[in-house]
């Protein structure tokens, strides 16, 4: 499964607030770029979503066909929305799931299968309460009522950023969190049938808020690292590939 993750910002579009709903504005690229050739898209399209302060976004195959599909989530608030994509550009009508007990929105969301299904699920971060929730999504482009609490990093660790990546190599993705409050990076290695390990704590270097996972050294092992905002600096960890 391939899955596609924007942390703070979005791959493509624009997201605004007019007459108390969330407008959705989708830009496409009609021609493609050759050297020295200018980029030109068709006009944006915008839908309006029943949410408040929209700001992550992240692409995914939520149904099973080969359409990329839309999973949103706001600042304020505690439903995530999902939109399947029709394949020619159009998505359906958004439908909402409760991701949160909290009611004070998100700091981060990614998409991918945590639980070993072949199912995408979706992980968010909740900073003003420390936590971060995961719906398990059941492969039609719905997810169960109940979310799982992986655990609560703290109010006072205010996860920043989440991402997903099979640091200890058995084939199920982990959960990697970013907390700003505490300047440390929190490693919950999932069991493959829907459970996480307590979380292992790293420091970082100070207020981190973004991050990123891939192999730095080509060691065949999953390493991460992590803009830090207060600190202006950049915190590498490499992966020993045990998790």
């Amino acid at each position: 499964m391939k899955t596609f993750i924007a942390e703070c910002g979005v791959w493509f579009g624009k997201f605004i607030k007019q007459a108390g709903l969330a407008l959705l504005t989708l830009v496409f690229a009609v021609a493609v770029p050759v050297a020295h050739s200018q980029v030109s898209f068709a006009p944006a399209t915008s839908t309006p979503i029943a949410s408040s302060s929209l700001k992550y976004v992240a692409l995914a195959y939520l149904n099973g066909d080969t359409n990329l599909d839309l999973v949103l989530a706001p600042t304020m608030g505690n439903e995530v929305t999902v939109m399947l994509g029709d394949g020619l550009g159009g998505f359906d009508q958004a439908t909402n799931f409760i991701a949160s007990h909290f009611t004070d929105g998100f700091s981060s969301l990614a998409v991918g299968d945590v639980n070993g299904d072949g199912m995408a699920d979706i992980i968010a971060a909740d900073a003003s309460n420390g936590e971060i929730n995961v719906l398990f999504g059941l492969g039609d482009g719905a997810f169960q009522s109940t979310n799982l609490l992986i655990g609560a990093t703290g109010d006072l660790n205010q996860p920043s950023a989440v991402g997903l990546a099979d640091f200890n190599r058995d084939r199920t993705n982990d959960v990697v969190v970013a907390n700003q409050g505490n300047s440390s990076v929190t490693v919950f290695t999932a069991t493959g049938v829907g459970g996480f390990a307590s979380g292992a704590n790293y420091m970082v270097g100070a207020g981190p808020a973004a991050l990123a996972v891939g192999d730095f050294n080509n060691d065949g092992k999953k390493d991460v690292a992590v803009a830090n905002y207060t600190g202006d600096s950049v915190s590498v960890m490499l992966g020993y590939g045990d998790g």
